[in-house]
């Protein structure tokens, strides 16, 4: 299972990214997703080298075991390391998200960078979906 655009819950137009979506065992929009999930969807690289200030905003709706199956935003300078926050449990509808790129947890200030990269990744345990 990986990520994939959906038809289902988007929050503006007509879709939005579902962890679960894509693979040949997909999930059905609005079902369950599998045990031990490591999906990632990752952007990049953009420049910041003339930014002094950046924040990457979001909008996520959230509905997972709290403790063990995570939703995790992320920023890297190299394309392979990521940092960033990770969140669990029910957001109860939409949430705003949101990554201040002038201190990202490990990595520290990001802007002035020549490449920078974003993740969304979705991680479970191996049981209860």
């Amino acid at each position: 299972m990986y990520w994939d655009d959906t038809y289902y819950r988007a929050y503006a137009g007509s879709w939005s990214g579902g962890c679960a979506d894509g693979g040949a065992n997909a999930s059905p929009p609005g079902g369950t997703y599998s045990n031990s999930m490591d999906s990632w969807m990752v952007y990049g690289p953009f420049s910041l080298s003339d930014a002094t200030a950046a924040i990457l905003s979001f909008r996520y709706w959230l509905v997972s075991e709290i403790g063990f199956d995570y939703f995790k935003f992320l920023a890297s300078t190299n394309g392979v390391n990521f940092y960033g926050y990770q969140t669990s449990g029910n957001s109860l509808g939409w949430q705003s998200g949101s990554l201040d790129l002038t201190a990202v947890p490990t990595l520290g200030n990001v802007t002035g960078q020549p490449q920078v990269w974003f993740a969304f990744v979705f991680t479970t345990h191996t049981s209860v979906v």
